[in-house]
């Protein structure tokens, strides 16, 4: 089954204290999906298996948008991944399913997501605007210049890009190996789990 995240964003930039209670939001998301994560930045749902529950898309996108507008939440964004529904959230994109994920990714910019924003003047200095740019970075010189987190957001970038033809062999990185790296980035570079229940949620993280 295809997944369908949604990223809610909760975290404003220029003003930290206008943000609103991440946790106090994750915990009402459990009512959708129980699988729901939370960074600083965002709380994210994955509710594929909750969209026939829920009337179907439509009517699930509609409760979850609406709830989380009275919670305080800026912007939701959907797409098939957590990555890149964190990513969409971040440029104000809601449908992250309307063109191939990959194509709409590419023309983003770059400080969408945060894990890469923290590396906003080294990359400007190296010609960088968009996602497009950044995953066109040799990954050696990532891996030696910049963090993990970026190594892995990059990953996950080339992942998107290759994933309907095939994995990329002219990487040093067997498949397999390549596979577990990019969901690691989808893991780590959207945000920690918050609440775990059934097997994936059910106490709040510190």
């Amino acid at each position: 089954m295809s997944m369908h995240w949604a990223a809610l964003l909760t975290d404003v930039r220029t003003d930290s204290s206008s943000a609103c209670d991440t946790a106090g939001i994750a915990l009402w998301a459990l009512q959708f999906t129980p699988r729901v994560t939370y960074s600083g930045q965002a709380v994210m749902l994955e509710t594929a298996q909750s969209l026939r529950l829920f009337g179907g898309q439509a009517q699930l996108h509609a409760q979850v948008e609406s709830g989380a507008r009275e919670m305080g939440v800026l912007f939701t964004a959907w797409a098939p991944t957590r990555l890149a529904a964190l990513a969409f959230a971040g440029a104000g994109i809601a449908d992250g399913f309307a063109r191939p994920l990959a194509q709409m990714l590419d023309l983003l910019p770059f400080d969408c997501l945060s894990a890469v924003r923290v590396h906003a003047a080294t990359l400007a200095r190296l010609g960088c605007k968009t996602l497009a740019d950044v995953r066109r970075l040799p990954r050696g010189g990532i891996s030696r210049r910049f963090d993990k987190e970026l190594l892995l957001a990059h990953a996950a970038l080339e992942l998107y890009r290759t994933a309907r033809t095939s994995w990329p062999c002219r990487h040093s990185l067997r498949p397999a190996v390549w596979r577990q790296a990019a969901a690691a980035a989808d893991e780590r570079v959207a945000g920690s789990p918050a609440c775990r229940r059934d097997g994936f949620h059910t106490a709040l993280a510190p």
